[in-house]
């Protein structure tokens, strides 16, 4: 009887545990940098972030919690504008000078879009138009890389790296409980004496 309970309950754990691995959330930490150009060697934006992402959520949307973001550099400050991991990426815009700074750095990565794949990480500057910003923008300037006025495609390229990790579900406690209680119950079950045959004598 109680091999038969242990091996319902290790039943409900598989099924529990392939429930929880295909919406699971993930931890993000790591960091950023976007160089300046060469004739500012000295001149760099760093942010360091940590945000969860749930890849089971639309374009946009997929980052919870509250994530922390702190830059290091000319730029100000910075905020997550959300992600598109359609596209392989995460955005973080200038905050510290208006939503409409025109400054956007890019977490990139295939592993938002397929985590089946080894999660390698790099970014870029998508837009700058502050002044400061021509700190960045290839040099010399030419007249097709640099962003327009009201355009887009800077992508000066940048490093990043970063770890990731799957957060704990609720679900995660009660799959704990159930794969111990399975093994309680195998350890017991060896444990009790078994009834032996008894010979009625002659």
């Amino acid at each position: 009887m109680l091999a038969k309970l242990a091996g319902f309950l290790l039943l409900l754990l598989t099924f529990g545990a392939v429930q929880a691995n295909a919406d699971s959330i993930y931890e993000v930490i790591g960091t950023l940098t976007i160089p300046g150009n060469y004739l500012n060697p000295g001149v760099g934006e760093t942010i360091n972030f940590s945000f969860e992402f749930d890849p089971s959520l639309p374009n946009g949307i997929d980052l919870i919690g509250t994530p922390i973001i702190t830059a290091f550099g000319p730029l100000g400050t910075f905020t997550t504008n959300g992600s598109d991991h359609a596209n392989s990426y995460n955005a973080f815009v200038a905050s510290g000078n208006g939503v409409n700074s025109g400054v956007e750095i890019d977490l990139d990565s295939e592993w938002f879009a397929d985590q089946s794949l080894k999660p390698v990480f790099s970014s870029e500057m998508w837009s700058c138009f502050l002044p400061v910003c021509a700190e960045f923008w290839p040099a010399p300037v030419g007249p097709t890389l640099i962003p327009g006025p009201t355009g887009y495609g800077l992508m000066w390229p940048g490093t990043a790296t970063a770890a990731v990790s799957i957060v704990p579900e609720p679900g995660t406690l009660c799959l704990s409980v159930l794969g111990a209680l399975s093994l309680c119950l195998m350890q017991l079950g060896r444990r009790l004496p078994r009834k032996d045959s008894t010979t009625v004598p002659s």
